[in-house]
């Protein structure tokens, strides 16, 4: 679809196509939340010598920030393709309502 200044030229094939890797890249996101998450090492693996109490305190506010950088990460992607798909339908909607209006008969 181009623009009728002709400045501007979208693809629906294209932002769907965007919107697909985007929901892939949430899924990506989603299976590395997994992952970390049974790989959580337990506050006894840090022992009971003084340091290890802030050592572990430390880890577990790192491990849940990287958790919810990732569950965000996820949502964005999935935020993303969303508006992606609407935005190609809205293009594609316009242009067929523009087309039609054009036809004779219609």
């Amino acid at each position: 679809m181009t623009s009728p200044s002709r400045n501007l030229d979208v693809q629906p094939e294209a932002l769907r196509s965007f919107a697909a890797a985007s929901r892939d890249r949430a899924g990506r996101f989603r299976e590395l939340e997994r992952a970390f998450r049974d790989g959580h090492v337990a506050r006894h693996s840090f022992g009971v010598m003084p340091a290890s109490f802030s050592l572990a305190a430390a880890y577990e506010q790192q491990f849940e920030a990287c958790l919810e950088g990732l569950a965000d990460g996820a949502e964005v992607m999935a935020d993303i393709a969303e508006g992606l798909d609407d935005t190609a339908e809205a293009y594609t909607g316009t242009d067929v309502a523009n087309t039609d209006m054009f036809k004779p008969g219609v």
